[in-house]
């Protein structure tokens, strides 16, 4: 994960990491391991998060593997099904794209496993090649029908960090490879 320097500068969040994804061939869920650091956590203090012992933020993919323009630069959720609405990870209805949030903890550290059923890195539904985005506000899951950002990306606000999936042959790490 990089940070997006293609925003304002009082936007911007210094969030860098490695996000491991793995599956098995047979299509099994799809695992991912966030390990990312750098949250600005005092700017939930005040706000209406303020006291919350852990931070929400939207996290997808989104459908372009461009990084020209930073994170700006990614398009919409990936969304090959065409679903009509944003939605959260156990949502009926959802783009293949709509992970949920991750949370990072007073320090600004995110690390942490969840698994994911329709998202995967084979078949129609691949994932590999796209962009794995980190949004500054919590993924509202498509729930407040009256906000038109909430039904298309969950309002999850500014884009803060990127990085493009990519497949690595490294059977080292079970992390880093589909067996």
């Amino acid at each position: 994960m990089r940070p997006n320097r293609a925003i304002p500068v009082e936007k911007q969040q210094n969030v860098r990491g490695t996000i491991f994804l793995w599956q098995r061939k047979d299509y099994a869920t799809l695992h991912i391991h966030v390990q990312v650091h750098g949250f600005n956590v005092s700017r939930h203090e005040h706000g209406e998060h303020a006291g919350a012992k852990s931070h929400q933020h939207g996290f997808h993919v989104h459908e372009k593997g461009d990084l020209s323009n930073d994170c700006q630069s990614t398009g919409p959720h990936f969304n090959p099904t065409n679903a009509e609405k944003h939605g959260g990870p156990r949502s009926q209805i959802r783009h293949v794209g709509d992970l949920g949030n991750i949370a990072c903890n007073r320090h600004g550290v995110t690390n942490m496993i969840f698994t994911d059923s329709v998202a995967s890195l084979m078949g129609p539904h691949s994932i590999i090649g796209r962009p794995l985005v980190i949004h500054a506000d919590p993924d509202d899951f498509g729930t407040n029908p009256h906000i038109p950002a909430s039904l298309s990306n969950g309002n999850a606000g500014t884009r803060i960090s990127c990085c493009i999936i990519e497949k690595v042959q490294d059977s080292s790490h079970h992390h880093n490879s589909h067996e």
